[in-house]
């Protein structure tokens, strides 16, 4: 997850999510489990589903691919 601006809030979040295959995940799964594990000021207001995400040789995750990634689904 990413904060991005948001006119109400100042910012909100965004979920990214690579589900495996089999997977039968929905949004609303993403945002519920968030919210019973983070608090519900903290739970994404949009949730993406994308086929992969980049990952670095490491495994990590680059905080500036993911910031340009959601720049683009959020357009």
């Amino acid at each position: 997850a990413m904060g991005i601006p948001d006119e109400h809030w100042g910012e909100t979040l965004v979920a990214v999510v690579s589900l495996a295959a089999d997977s039968s995940i929905t949004k609303a799964d993403i945002v519920r489990y968030c919210e019973t594990r983070l608090g519900h000021y903290k739970k994404p207001s949009r949730v993406f589903f994308i086929d992969r995400l980049e990952r670095s040789p490491s495994g990590k995750i680059s905080r500036k691919y993911l910031k340009e990634l959601i720049d683009t689904l959020v357009r």
